[in-house]
């Protein structure tokens, strides 16, 4: 469990660390102007829970994940404080920490990244999207399909954002449950607090 873990939060952290300059498409109407907003938010902390299902395996863990421009780290914690890890990422490397385990390192591309995620796990989430999609927003640079609900797919992942709340501190509105589904494979995310970045 823990190297799925620290496997699956170390795609997350590629994801933030390789944020992108995005060009809006359309933003005649309030709703692009907010998506864009989003997409520009370099400086946030969400602080929640986890859960990941893929086929027979799965865990829990809570997070608290914080982004400041190209910077991120992230803490983990499985059930009742268990399995504390550490991660920190930069445009020029990915860091891992755990109690008792040497630490991983990863440079770019961090390629080595993806294939422990699918060797370990059987399925790769897209490095550069996971920070857009936690935000409820699509990854710019993919193409995007619209589903019910107020979902989309890119990347033949399906991406539900659900209970759209305003925050006050963020430019537009994010959710407080975001569920990514490919196949068997499910990661389902809550958000209990998001704050900018002077938090």
């Amino acid at each position: 469990m823990r190297a799925l873990l620290l496997v699956v939060l170390s795609v997350s952290l590629a994801g933030c660390a390789t944020l992108r300059p995005v060009t809006p498409q359309d933003s005649s109407t309030s709703a692009n102007d907010s998506v864009f907003a989003l997409q520009h938010w370099p400086a946030w902390q969400a602080v929640g829970r986890i859960a990941v299902k893929s086929g027979g395996s799965g865990f829990n863990a809570s997070f608290d994940w914080r982004q400041r421009g190209l910077d991120s780290e992230l803490i983990v914690e499985g059930p009742f404080g268990a399995g504390r890890s550490r991660l920190q990422a930069s445009p020029t490397r990915i860091r891992v920490e755990s109690g008792g385990v040497p630490a991983l390192e990863f440079a770019p591309p961090f390629d080595g990244v993806a294939q422990a995620l699918l060797e370990r796990v059987g399925f790769s989430v897209p490095l550069q999207a996971l920070s857009f999609w936690l935000r409820g927003v699509p990854d710019p640079e993919l193409a995007v399909t619209p589903t019910d609900g107020g979902g989309f797919q890119q990347s033949g992942w399906v991406i539900q954002p659900e209970q759209m709340q305003a925050v006050s501190v963020a430019p537009g509105a994010l959710p407080r449950k975001v569920t990514l589904t490919q196949g068997a494979a499910r990661i389902r995310v809550i958000v209990d607090r998001w704050a900018g970045g002077g938090s």
